[in-house]
């Protein structure tokens, strides 16, 4: 992905990479500290990544052949914000996959509460022919996978509902900061000798 910003040496180029801001899709040994650098500095690349990070557990990450585990996941998603606050961060999970157990899927919303994405899409997984995944042990009846979906999917409008009331505590607490004041500026000692 840098390479491609990189490569280009005119504004005019830039501009023709960058000019669909929805195409911002990596992997995440694509997210090196120089891309973080070049998002950061360079006006024409919009603050956003797409990070399908698929799962939030070392096990089931490499039962899937990702080739991250979740401290990585957290490490890069802590670095991207500490270098460009006002970044949006999009991923993409699958739940219901083979050998996924009730404490894994916990983990992963786990991580998706740390990390705060701004857009999450979650989906169920489904056996594609032909993949190792098909011939894996431990598929996970539909019925179940549709739980996991359906309170993957209210834990989370919970987390972006308490977070968005924090933020909300916050804006008003500095509001009220803002509207303290030191009553000692209206004291007024007025000393009149009419002598």
């Amino acid at each position: 992905m840098l390479d491609s910003i990189l490569s280009f040496g005119s504004n005019d180029s830039i501009d023709s990479v960058v000019s669909s801001k929805s195409k911002s899709s990596s992997r995440f040994e694509e997210i090196t500290d120089e891309l973080i650098q070049v998002m950061k500095e360079e006006d024409k690349v919009c603050n956003y990544l797409d990070m399908p990070i698929q799962h939030g557990t070392d096990e089931i990450l490499k039962r899937m052949a990702r080739r991250t585990s979740k401290q990585e996941i957290i490490d890069i998603v802590n670095k991207l914000r500490s270098n460009i606050p006002d970044i949006t961060l999009r991923t993409t999970l699958i739940t219901g996959f083979p050998g996924e157990t009730e404490e894994d899927f916990e983990d992963t919303l786990e991580v998706v509460s740390k990390v705060k994405f701004e857009q999450v899409f979650m989906f169920i997984y489904s056996v594609r022919r032909g993949t190792v995944a098909e011939k894996m042990d431990n598929h996970i009846p539909e019925n179940i996978k549709l739980r996991l979906i359906e309170a993957s999917r209210i834990a989370y409008d919970l987390d972006v509902e308490m977070s968005k009331i924090k933020q909300d505590m916050n804006q008003l607490d500095v509001k009220e900061q803002r509207m303290e004041y030191d009553d000692s500026l209206f004291d007024f000692d007025f000393d009149f000798d009419f002598d």
